[in-house]
C-alpha cells in the first residue's frame, strides 16, 4: 500500500480545504509537521480550534490481469535472468537428457 490520503474541513469556513491528499500537502497547507497531521487525524483532534482533518486509506493499484501466454513468458524470461545471474558468478550452461529430451540448465561451479 502507498500509503494514506487525508482531507482537511475547515471549521470557520465550512468548507472542504483539501481532500484526498498526501500527508506532506496537508501538512505544507496548514503547517503542521507530518507527524502531528497523523495523530491528529488518528486522535480525531481539531488543530487551532478550526482545521479538521481526516484520513482515508488509499486504493491499491489493482495488479493487471496476465494471460497464460503472458504468465509463460514471465516465466522464462525470470528463468534467464537467474541463468544470467549464474553464469556471472562464475557458473556454465550444461544439458542433460529428461525423459528422452535434452533440456538445458545451468550449473553453478
Amino acid at each position: 500500500m502507498k500509503g494514506y490520503l487525508y482531507s482537511v474541513f475547515d471549521t470557520d469556513t465550512n468548507k472542504t480545504i483539501l481532500t484526498n491528499v498526501p500527508i506532506k500537502e496537508v501538512a505544507e497547507t496548514i503547517g503542521l509537521t507530518k507527524a502531528h497531521v497523523s495523530t491528529y487525524a488518528d486522535k480525531d483532534y481539531t488543530y487551532k480550534k478550526r482545521y479538521h482533518i481526516t484520513r482515508h486509506i488509499e486504493q491499491k493499484e489493482k495488479e493487471p490481469e496476465y494471460t497464460p501466454a503472458d504468465r509463460d513468458f514471465i516465466k522464462r524470461w525470470n528463468s534467464m535472468l537467474k541463468a544470467v545471474k549464474v553464469i556471472k558468478e562464475g557458473g556454465h550452461i550444461t544439458t542433460k537428457l529428461v525423459n528422452g529430451k535434452w533440456v538445458k540448465y545451468t550449473k553453478r561451479g
